[in-house]
């Protein structure tokens, strides 16, 4: 099967066609059918042929190729969407309708009439629609977009001084973070990373990847770095220049800045509660053979013990050296048995006995005194009537609040 690209407006979205062995060439115009209905589009990208095995049953044939009088109608239509553009204007105002006008195209066979505007909120145009209904005796339909899609149809100048790239090559919008613009040190000020639609510039994508690459490469900000001047903090990076800015600690306390290339030797330190980490600069070392070391150091310094060995020599005069009444080493797979054990006894269980002197005391009175190491006192009993435990400072506020009924009952006699 052979497909061929479409598109309906200057730099928007290509769709897909079944060419039906028609001969179409870049910048043909064609008829096509559509979920609108019928629509005239100009090929973007050549015939090509698609193997059998891709899913392509659910492409749109190309009706014909346009004739010259499918583009004097297609000519006429544009003309009659303008003046409908601006009756559409007026009758906006008349119902003063909180909503902005972008676009109005006709479909090719005219059997349908869309209009594209922009609003903050949700608006209430059924009465519009009867009223445009009415008007040009036909369907209407209102599609409300974002002002990224007013700013593709509209165009406009951007900060480059040249024309947008929405309106003049870009068909899709890219996701565009804050983050892009912090990456690229751009000052985070909306004249300055924002475009004509009042979204972030789409521009701060083209270059995002190169910026990802040279940052993994270079030192973070505020991280510490060891410097020909010494030790110092990364305070600015410059991603272009492949330089970067470090704060300097003189002995005085006194600092000072100074600005480093990443040919020169700079290394970055660990940070001291990273694992196997310290202070000291980190260098990308080659490994070393080990046996070539020690002939090296042999001929300087003689004959050298290994460390391995060195370190069992000094486990074999530990363990003769151990001392016989050390405490052993409990071990979880250990059984311990009483009964094989010598020198332990088993445990035996004493038998209860009742304290024969409280029997004759006879039941505990709740006012009895008590005796302890202070001294003896005396249990205070502070149920009332019935039977709730009263706090101390709960009986204490009864009371004072009893004495100041009293007093008042006083001052009412008088």
């Amino acid at each position: 099967m052979n497909v061929v690209g479409i598109r309906f407006r200057q730099a928007g979205k290509i769709y897909t066609f079944d060419s039906c062995d028609y001969d179409i060439k870049l910048g043909d115009a064609v008829i096509v059918e559509t979920i609108r209905g019928k629509e005239m589009g100009f090929c973007a990208k050549m015939t090509t042929e698609v193997p059998d095995g891709e899913e392509t049953i659910n492409l749109k044939p190309v009706i014909r190729v346009a004739t010259e009088e499918d583009k004097e109608r297609y000519r006429e239509n544009v003309i009659k969407a303008t003046e409908a553009f601006e009756e559409c204007k007026e009758l906006i105002k008349k119902h003063e309708l909180p909503m902005k006008l972008t676009d109005c195209n006709y479909t090719f066979d005219n059997h349908k009439l869309l209009f594209y505007f922009t609003a903050d909120d949700r608006v209430d145009f059924r009465e519009l629609v009867k009223d445009l209904a009415y008007l040009y005796k036909t369907r209407i339909e209102l599609r409300q977009i974002g002002v990224r899609d007013e700013a593709k149809i509209l165009g406009g100048i951007g900060q480059c001084g040249r024309e947008l790239c929405c309106k003049s090559w870009m068909s899709n919008f890219n996701n565009v973070t804050i983050k892009m613009a912090k990456d690229q040190n751009i000052a985070l000020t909306p004249s300055r990373i924002s475009g004509m639609c009042g979204r972030l510039l789409c521009c701060l994508n083209y270059e995002q990847e190169f910026y990802q690459e040279r940052i993994s490469e270079m030192p973070k900000i505020r991280s510490r770095v060891m410097t020909p001047k010494g030790p110092g903090t990364v305070i600015y990076v410059n991603v272009l220049t492949d330089e970067i800015t470090v704060s300097l600690e003189s002995e005085d306390g006194s600092y000072s800045q100074s600005v480093f290339k990443l040919s020169d030797e700079i290394y970055e330190q660990k940070a001291p509660n990273q694992k196997n980490g310290c202070n000291c600069p980190l260098k990308k070392v080659d490994k070393i053979d080990e046996a070539e070391e020690l002939k090296n150091e042999e001929e300087e310094f003689g004959e050298i013990v290994v460390e391995e060995d060195f370190t069992e020599s000094l486990e074999d005069e530990e363990s003769d050296k151990k001392p016989e009444n050390k405490k052993q080493k409990f071990d979880k797979n250990k059984k311990w048995n009483n009964k094989d054990s010598k020198d332990k006894k088993p445990f035996k269980k004493k038998p209860f006995k009742p304290n024969e002197d409280r029997k004759k005391d006879g039941p505990r009175d709740k006012n009895r005194s008590f005796e302890n190491k202070r001294g003896s006192y005396k249990k205070d009993n502070r149920r009332d009537k019935s039977e709730d435990r009263r706090s101390k400072r709960l009986i204490d506020r009864e009371n004072r609040a009893k004495e100041q009924k009293i007093k008042n009952e006083g001052d009412d006699s008088l």
